[in-house]
């Protein structure tokens, strides 16, 4: 129960997050903040796997929704919107993986959020190059990947290091 409990709750707040930052988006997809990343790496660091399982599920559901509401055939924005998910999710496992046992603090705060910004890269990577893939952005892929990473490090940078500090 607690397993599908937390899962739960990182997917709604995942996409609520996600949700709400798309208005700002420059293609429906990428920002230059994105605090659900933050959420997303904090909670797998607190929680390990319930909350990747969440992401996968929050991610995907904002990235499937973004598509449909572009024009996209529903059968066509759930794969997106999977690729994407995972994307997300492997991106919170490597920062997961990185952070483990760092406690979040003014000494180590450098060490983290390099850390996270390396983590960043992943879905930075991952997600333009699906976009590009199935035509869903006109924006050059490197333009995206660059406005992606700064939203994702940003909102690592930001929500991620607050909940991890106050957690520790």
């Amino acid at each position: 129960m607690e397993f599908l409990t937390r899962t739960t709750i990182t997917a709604l707040c995942y996409f609520a997050l996600a949700r709400f930052m798309v208005l700002a988006s420059i293609d429906g997809y990428s920002t230059p903040y994105w605090p659900a990343a933050g959420i997303s790496m904090a909670l797998a660091v607190i929680w390990g796997r319930p909350a990747l399982v969440g992401t996968v599920l929050g991610s995907a559901l904002n990235n499937a929704a973004t598509a449909v509401l572009t024009g996209a055939a529903v059968p066509f924005a759930a794969c997106v919107g999977l690729l994407i998910g995972y994307g997300a999710c492997v991106q919170a496992a490597v920062g997961a993986y990185l952070l483990r046992g760092r406690i979040v603090s003014w000494r180590t705060l450098p060490t983290c959020l390099g850390l996270m910004a390396l983590a960043c890269l992943v879905n930075a990577i991952v997600g333009p190059v699906i976009l590009g893939t199935f035509g869903l952005t006109d924006k050059p892929l490197l333009s995206v990947a660059g406005n992606w990473w700064l939203g994702d490090f940003l909102g690592c940078a930001v929500l991620g290091t607050l909940m991890l500090a106050m957690y520790r």
